[in-house]
């Protein structure tokens, strides 16, 4: 426990997480930037043979990515809560950024396709990524409207636990 406190002392190591989280989730925003060096060092303080790791460097940067990639994932996440037009409102302007939030959209639909069954990564589609209504979700998928609005709410909770595995 001593080493993990006198690690997150070392500014040597705190930059290493810094910077690998700033460098894996370019958009993340300075309130979540501080949760995720946190949480590395949460993980840190779990981890009991840290001090006897070949590579502590290393393993941070690892762990900073993981966490990162994890955050970003989630702030798509939040985005398909919104309507329509906020999402509209929330994509980058210029080319370089739209380019690296459709690669991060991709990243993760490749995840959800291998994780979730065919079915639910259709649905998954439909609704946020193509951003179909209720009523033609339900006439695509041949069911009543309330029962894709269960099936979206049921859907949020199995992607929801798909990332945070």
């Amino acid at each position: 426990m001593e080493f993990i406190k006198k690690l997150y002392d070392e500014q040597e190591y705190y930059n290493l997480v810094r910077n690998t989280i700033i460098y894996v989730a370019v958009q993340i925003n300075d309130f979540d930037l501080d949760d995720c060096i946190s949480e590395v060092y949460k993980t840190a303080l779990e981890f009991e043979n840290l001090e006897k790791h070949p590579n502590i460097h290393g393993w941070l940067a690892v762990t900073a990515k993981n966490i990162a990639k994890r955050y970003k994932q989630n702030q798509f996440l939040e985005g398909a809560r919104f309507s329509e037009e906020d999402i509209d409102s929330l994509k980058p302007e210029n080319e370089n950024k739209k380019r690296e939030y459709d690669e991060q959209c991709n990243e993760l639909l490749k995840i959800l396709e291998k994780k979730l069954k065919r079915a639910d990564y259709r649905l998954f589609k439909l609704r946020f990524v193509e951003h179909r209504s209720m009523e033609e979700i339900a006439d695509e998928i041949g069911i009543k409207k309330h029962s894709a609005e269960v099936r979206i709410t049921r859907l949020k909770e199995k992607v929801k636990n798909v990332l945070e595995v």
